[in-house]
């Protein structure tokens, strides 16, 4: 676990399972396991893993074995500047009293994978820094799905974006996954589109509730 961050205790059907930060060496060989088996551990690790900015999430169970994991940081959302699904959403809830949005850590610039899906024109978090955060390479072991661990697992990185002063976070879902990102509060933007081996995807986003860590 990292300083100044706190283990968080799965609720419901899985109280013994807990939620943490974690390091990019723990969440390889799930996201290999469960969302590119067909391809080598390579392709299960991001330049950004290892950014500053970057925090990876953990869920563990008793023995201590990584049953989900999900990594974040902060990159601008793919639709043009000028159109703003956040503007079709009604207000979130206030931030704490006493609290205010970061206005630095800006996104990191990384090497795109060539099997990536080709970005739109990125201009709405180049003048918001620090405001859009990507979830990327959520994997649930099969054996723990259904029984609220990954539901965790995004409770744990909205936390952390919100904490960070982040009021955006979105991904690139698997089609299979949308319905559990939609439980989880994220809505669908644009369309459908193959993503070569992998499948359909389909961009999904949330309105993160900002404050500050501390």
């Amino acid at each position: 676990m990292r300083e100044g961050q706190r283990r968080v205790a799965a609720t419901g059907p899985v109280p013994a399972v807990t939620v943490g930060p974690c390091g990019p060496d723990d969440v390889v060989a799930l996201r290999h396991a469960v969302l590119r088996p067909h391809t080598t551990v390579e392709h299960a690790t991001f330049a950004e893993d290892s950014y500053p900015a970057t925090a990876h999430f953990c869920a563990r169970d008793e023995a201590g074995s990584v049953v989900c994991v999900a990594t974040v940081w902060p990159e601008a959302p793919p639709w043009p500047a000028g159109d703003n699904p956040l503007s079709l959403l009604p207000p979130g809830p206030p931030a704490a009293p006493g609290t205010a949005a970061r206005s630095g850590d800006a996104a990191q610039n990384g090497a795109v994978a060539p099997h990536e899906r080709p970005a739109a024109p990125r201009g709405l978090a180049r003048s918001t820094p620090g405001e859009a955060w990507r979830l990327r390479a959520m994997a649930t072991h099969p054996q723990w799905r259904g029984r609220g661990v990954g539901a965790a697992v995004v409770r744990a990185v909205t936390d952390h974006v919100a904490a960070q002063g982040g009021s955006l976070l979105w991904c690139n879902a698997r089609l299979g996954a949308r319905r559990f990102y939609e439980r989880a509060g994220l809505t669908t933007w644009g369309e459908v589109w193959q993503e070569p081996v992998i499948g359909p995807h389909v961009v999904m986003y949330k309105r993160v509730a900002t404050r500050r860590s501390g």
